[in-house]
């Protein structure tokens, strides 16, 4: 409509329809890609949310989400770590296990 103003009417005035209508375009872009940005980020935060209450399952004990997160793989966790390697976890366990030295080293 601008550049027909400017033809027909005035030149003034269809310059600024169509640099309004340039504004107008660029504003509504940016609040589109706001509004995809915040509805990725809410996504995101559920995966979250999802993968630390399996965690802390882990954590806590709880043998259902122990027993979940042993039969999930790694394409399920999408890479999020869910416990500890089994070797590390043995080593853990033999420090526990080790007795502490005597008192009376002297």
């Amino acid at each position: 409509m601008g550049i027909i103003v400017a033809v027909f009417a005035s030149d003034f005035l269809g310059g600024y329809l169509v640099f309004s209508a340039v504004c107008l375009a660029l504003y509504e872009k940016s609040l589109y890609e706001l509004q995809i940005d915040k509805l990725l980020d809410t996504i995101d935060g559920f995966c979250d949310a999802e993968a630390n209450s399996k965690h802390l399952g882990l954590i806590t004990g709880d043998a259902d989400s122990e027993a979940t997160a042993l039969l999930l793989s790694v394409a399920d966790t999408a890479g999020i770590p869910t416990g500890l390697a089994p070797d590390i976890e043995a080593q853990i366990q033999k420090r526990r296990n080790r007795k502490p030295p005597p008192d009376d080293l002297a």
